[in-house]
C-alpha cells in the first residue's frame, strides 16, 4: 500500500517567513486532530526567494481531499497557510514499509 503525498510549492509573503515557519507545527497538529488519515508533514525546504516546498502525507487521496476541503475552517492551519499563496501542488504516492 502507498500513501498519497502532496508536494506543495508556496510563496510566503515577504517579511513573514519567520511567522510562517513558527506556525507550521500548529498547522500540522490542527490537521492531525481533524483528519484521521493524516500521516504527517515530514519535510519543508526553501527553494527560492520566499518560496518553499512542503510535503504533506495522507493515507489516501480521499483523506487529502477532506483536509483540503476543510482547511479554511481550521484556524490552526490557516495561521500558517494564510501567510502564503500556493504556487502549485504535485501529487504522488509514497511507498510504506
Amino acid at each position: 500500500m502507498a500513501h498519497f503525498t502532496e508536494f506543495v510549492r508556496l510563496r510566503v509573503q515577504p517579511g513573514r517567513e519567520d511567522e510562517f515557519l513558527a506556525n507550521r507545527d500548529g498547522a500540522i497538529s490542527a490537521i492531525a486532530e481533524r483528519i484521521p488519515g493524516f500521516v504527517g508533514a515530514p519535510l519543508h525546504a526553501r527553494v527560492g526567494d520566499h518560496e518553499w516546498i512542503d510535503v504533506w502525507i495522507y493515507a489516501t487521496k480521499e483523506d487529502a481531499d477532506t483536509a483540503n476541503a476543510q482547511a479554511e475552517n481550521i484556524p490552526g492551519f490557516m495561521a500558517y497557510a494564510g501567510l502564503a499563496e500556493i504556487v502549485n501542488i504535485e501529487v504522488g504516492s509514497t511507498p510504506t514499509a
